[in-house]
This record gives structure tokens, sequence and C-alpha cells, in this order.
């Protein structure tokens, strides 16, 4: 099992790594020990829901979202949105990244050739963009909880605190 911190009230890690392994459906990922929490938290935010982390972390930091965009000729194509950070740095859920460790992760070899784009990331779908939205609050718990930088940086999650408290009837309260 894996090491659980908390922080005052926030849900553990366990609880996020429970929520998403539910949501995502990520018991049919046979690979995947229901037991390690940084696992499912890792799977869940580097597949169907990398989109709304980055649109949590590029409305909340005021990054950019980058869009890692592939194909694979007799199979198809794929993204992996992150976020770029005002020093040229991209993060995603499991913290400081680049291309290569992106394409690492997703098994893309040479022939592969990626694309990075700057995007903006739509409003999210799977959830409702409200402080009391419990993906939303499971979302900001797996940041807190997993260690990584730049979310172990407490002016980093300050500001995503700052932002998901701001957020209310209006669903996008940076947009002018």
């Amino acid at each position: 099992m894996t090491d659980d911190h908390t922080h005052d009230d926030l849900p553990t890690l366990a609880d996020a790594a429970t929520y998403f392994y539910d949501v995502c459906e990520l018991w049919d990922d046979e690979d995947l020990d229901p037991e390690d929490h940084v696992a499912i938290l890792h799977r869940a935010f580097m597949s169907s829901d990398c989109d709304d982390l980055a649109w949590l972390l590029s409305e909340a930091l005021g990054w950019q979202a980058v869009r890692m965009s592939w194909t694979i000729p007799e199979w198809g194509f794929g993204h992996h949105t992150m976020v770029r950070s005002p020093e040229g740095r991209l993060a995603d859920v499991r913290g400081w990244t680049d291309e290569g460790a992106a394409r690492d992760y997703f098994s893309l070899g040479a022939e592969v050739v990626t694309k990075l784009s700057d995007v903006v990331v739509d409003l999210p779908v799977t959830f409702d963009p409200h402080p009391e939205d419990e993906q939303l609050g499971m979302m900001v718990a797996a940041l807190k909880n997993l260690g990584a930088a730049p979310f172990d940086d407490p002016d980093v999650m300050a500001a995503v605190d700052a932002f998901v408290a701001g957020l209310g009837d209006e669903a996008n309260p940076s947009s002018p």
C-alpha cells in the first residue's frame, strides 16, 4: 500500500484513489494494483482525465495548457494534455515532466512523431466547476497528497485552493 499523507480535513490519497478507481472504471485494468494509490491516480490522469486536470491547473495557476498528440499507423491517434509553467517546464499528475518522459509513459517508439501544441482546454464535462463538486475536490486532494513537485509547493497549492474557492455560479472566473 502507498503511504498516505493528510492535509487538515482533506480527503486522503486513498480516498482520491478509490474515487478515481471507480469513476474512471480502472477495475478493467488488470495490470493495475487496486492498493497502489499513486498508480491509480497516475493512470486516471494520464488517460481519460488529463484534460480536466490540465484545465484546473491552467485556470488556477495561469499556466499554458499544452497538448502532446500523435498518430500511430494502423492503430489511431492519441493525446496527453499537460501545463507549461512560465519557466517553460511541463507538468502533469506525475509532477514535473518533459516530452521524453511522456513518450516513455505511452510507449511511443522513435518512429512515432509527436507534436506539442498550446491549447485552450474547454470547461470540464466530467464535473461541475464548483467548490462543492466531489470530483473537483478529489482532484485537489490527489494533487496535495501525491507529494510531487510542483504540487508540493505551498504557493502552487494555495493558488489552486484560491481558484477552487472562487468558483461558484460562474463557471470560469478567469474569463473577462
